[in-house]
C-alpha cells in the first residue's frame, strides 16, 4: 500500500510538474502584454477570449498531455504490479489540477472538452509503455 501512494505522488509530481512547465514555456513563447492586470478579471476574460494565441492554447493542452503521460509512466515504473489503476488515480489527480487550472482562468470550452481526452487516457497510455516482467495485480 505504501509504495502504491508513493508510486501515485510521484506520478502526480511528475505529471503535474511537466505541465506547468510546459505551460510557462507556452507564457515565454507568446507572453501576454506587458500592461495585463492579472487582478482584474475582466481584462484578463477579455483577453483570453479576444487576444491569447491560439497556439500558446494548444502548447498547454499539449503540455497537459505530455505531463499525463510522464505522470502514468512514472507510477507505473515504481509500482509496475499495479500500473494501471496507478495511472487511473495518477490521471484522475491530474484531471483535478487541470480542473481548477481551467476555472482559474476562463479558457475556452473546447480546452474543458479536450481536458476530458487528455488527462487519464495518456496516463494509462504512458503506463502502458512500462515493460514488466511482473504480472500485474488483477481484482477478483
Amino acid at each position: 500500500m505504501k509504495r502504491r501512494l508513493s508510486a501515485i505522488l510521484l506520478g502526480f509530481l511528475i505529471g503535474s510538474i511537466t505541465a506547468l512547465g510546459i505551460e510557462y514555456l507556452s507564457s515565454l513563447i507568446y507572453p501576454p502584454p506587458g500592461e495585463l492586470d492579472f487582478g482584474d478579471s475582466e481584462a484578463v476574460t477579455q483577453y483570453m477570449k479576444e487576444s491569447v494565441p491560439l497556439m500558446s492554447l494548444i502548447i498547454i493542452v499539449v503540455g497537459w498531455a505530455i505531463g499525463s503521460l510522464l505522470g502514468g509512466f512514472a507510477s507505473a515504473k515504481f509500482d509496475p504490479a499495479n500500473r494501471t489503476r496507478n495511472a487511473l488515480v495518477t490521471g484522475g489527480l491530474l484531471m483535478l489540477l487541470g480542473i481548477f487550472m481551467l476555472y482559474s482562468f476562463p479558457y475556452p470550452t473546447w480546452m474543458m472538452i479536450a481536458s476530458l481526452f487528455v488527462f487519464v487516457p495518456f496516463a494509462i497510455i504512458g503506463s502502458r509503455l512500462v515493460s514488466s516482467d511482473i504480472p500485474e495485480n488483477r481484482p477478483s
